[in-house]
């Protein structure tokens, strides 16, 4: 073997090596800011994937400014003064994110401790 193809081997070895360390890191999370305000119906609006997705937040909020934090599936909520009003995780298939389940449990944690 001659000194070029030595060369050229290497040089082949070191472009594979690095196209395959490329392709095993992860794919690159897409990180948003949006500013909205949250409609009359407690809701928030944000264009994902394509599609518009409905996310309820509490029509307690209503009229509310907000920041939208989204990365990747993960959006979270908050308010101007930076309190966390919602955080979830985007299910693609649905354009309706719901609130969560149909009696939410406060502080489960407590209420189990509290049992004997």
């Amino acid at each position: 073997m001659s000194a070029a193809e030595g060369q050229q081997i290497c040089t082949t070895l070191i472009g594979e090596s690095q196209r395959w360390s490329a392709a095993l890191q992860p794919a690159p999370i897409d990180h948003r800011v949006r500013h909205d305000k949250i409609d009359s119906l407690g809701k928030v609006t944000l264009r994902y994937f394509g599609k518009l997705r409905n996310i309820p937040v509490e029509v307690e909020h209503k009229n509310r400014k907000v920041r939208l934090l989204v990365a990747g599936h993960d959006v979270r909520i908050l308010a101007e003064d930076g309190e966390l009003i919602r955080a979830l995780t985007i299910d693609p298939i649905r354009n309706y994110q719901p609130l969560g389940g149909r009696w939410p449990m406060h502080n489960v944690l407590h209420q189990a401790c509290g049992m004997s």
